[in-house]
């Protein structure tokens, strides 16, 4: 829950002014946009602004308030007209493929909110290098690049 539970607690203390810089802090740290293009395919993202190849659009999704994407912030809580703060998440994972130093990782994460609310969304993953101990403590954000690969897993 490290991203998300921070992200949306910071916007319950003080709203955007709070949440969207962590929020752009994640995204640097995580997703590498500084490095070229990413892929990377928000779970509640849809139409014409699926794909975010541009760091702003990443952090739209997490946070919301930019017009061009028209996001209602997935971190800030379950959507609607009534946010409840995500405090818990847990990764289901169902496959690391490891090839050398790379791997790619699928599974779930499963969400659930203040309100009891719960939520479950895919996460497929490339990274340079993952353990299991990542992979669990990613939780919607993808994994920083760590020593070796855990082909223990499961």
């Amino acid at each position: 829950m490290q991203a998300v539970g921070d992200v949306g607690n910071h916007h319950g203390e003080r709203g955007l002014a709070k949440s969207k810089p962590l929020a752009g802090e994640i995204i640097d740290a995580a997703y590498g946009y500084q490095f070229g293009p990413v892929a990377f395919k928000p779970t509640w993202a849809k139409g014409d602004v699926t794909f975010r190849d541009t760091r702003s659009g990443a952090v739209s999704y997490f946070v919301g308030d930019d017009p061009a994407f028209g996001d209602s912030g997935f971190a800030i809580g379950t959507p609607g007209a009534m946010r409840s703060p995500w405090v818990k998440c847990e990764p289901e994972i169902f496959v690391i493929q490891s090839f050398g130093t790379t791997a790619n990782a699928m599974g779930w994460v499963h969400l659930e909110a203040a309100d009891g609310t719960t939520s479950k969304v895919e996460k497929p993953s490339a990274t340079c290098e993952m353990t299991r101990e990542l992979y669990a403590s990613w939780c919607i954000t993808p994994p920083h690049p760590l020593q070796g690969i855990d082909r223990r897993v499961g």
